[in-house]
């Protein structure tokens, strides 16, 4: 009798626990269908929407950052993260530091050119006084290769003039080849008169100050130039005398 109630409690123990695991199965089947037909399909929408299932995020294509403002995802082209990562782009201070670099070597450029403009000038001025020498020194060959020495010549009212001939220090053949106070022959078309040469600096606002120019008195002009009284005209220092060609009044 004992026997037969350990069975029973045994058949019975059984048939509890296997109803049991077929209960929880049955509950299991149901939970994964309801997962796979309501959960899952939400969590791939939210996801998407977030954009955490894109080709590039799943081929390991993104950039993160430790920023909670930078937590929204949003596209930057390639080829600016290419430039980024080959050092294309520059902070504020490179920028402000290669600002001022420039403006560095521009100064020290304009410093230079200005430098070099000075240079230029001076060379200019080297070139031009170089040029008035040559010119003098071929006048002069030629003045003393003829024997003469052609000056403009202006009427002059000064007493102390009379008998003078003045000459313009400021030309270079006259400084060099007339001696003040010395004894000259002034010739104009076949006509001469003696003088005595005074050397100063003589001026007149139509010449250059380096002009062979000089002044007659009157009485002299006259007597040279047949005549004449005002106006300026063109007379020859004779260096060499040269009696055919000059009458001495």
């Amino acid at each position: 009798m004992r026997g037969t109630n350990f069975i029973k409690q045994h058949l019975l123990i059984t048939l509890i626990t296997g109803f049991s695991s077929l209960m929880f199965a049955v509950w299991i089947w149901h939970w994964q269908s309801f997962v796979q037909q309501y959960v899952y399909p939400h969590v791939v929408s939210q996801l998407l929407q977030e954009q955490y299932l894109r080709d590039q995020i799943q081929s390991g294509k993104f950039v993160s950052t430790e920023i909670p403002e930078f937590s929204t995802s949003f596209t930057l082209p390639g080829k600016e993260l290419i430039a980024l990562s080959e050092g294309a782009f520059v902070s504020h201070e490179q920028l402000i530091e290669a600002l001022s670099s420039r403006d560095r070597h521009r100064d020290e450029l304009e410093a230079k050119v200005e430098a070099l403009t000075r240079q230029g000038v001076e060379v200019d001025w080297a070139l031009a006084a170089l040029n008035t020498q040559y010119q003098d020194s071929k006048r002069l060959l030629s003045v003393v290769a003829l024997g003469e020495l052609k000056v403009r010549l202006f009427v002059s009212e000064r007493k102390e003039d009379r008998g003078r001939i003045i000459l313009n220090v400021n030309d270079a053949v006259i400084a060099k080849l007339m001696e003040n106070g010395g004894e000259y022959t002034l010739r104009s078309n076949g006509t001469c008169i003696r003088v005595s040469a005074r050397i100063e600096s003589v001026f007149d606002e139509h010449h250059p100050i380096d002009a062979a120019i000089g002044r007659l008195h009157l009485d002299d002009y006259h007597q040279l130039f047949a005549g004449a009284r005002d106006g300026s005209r063109e007379a020859v220092v004779v260096l060499k005398e040269d009696a055919e060609r000059c009458v001495i009044k």
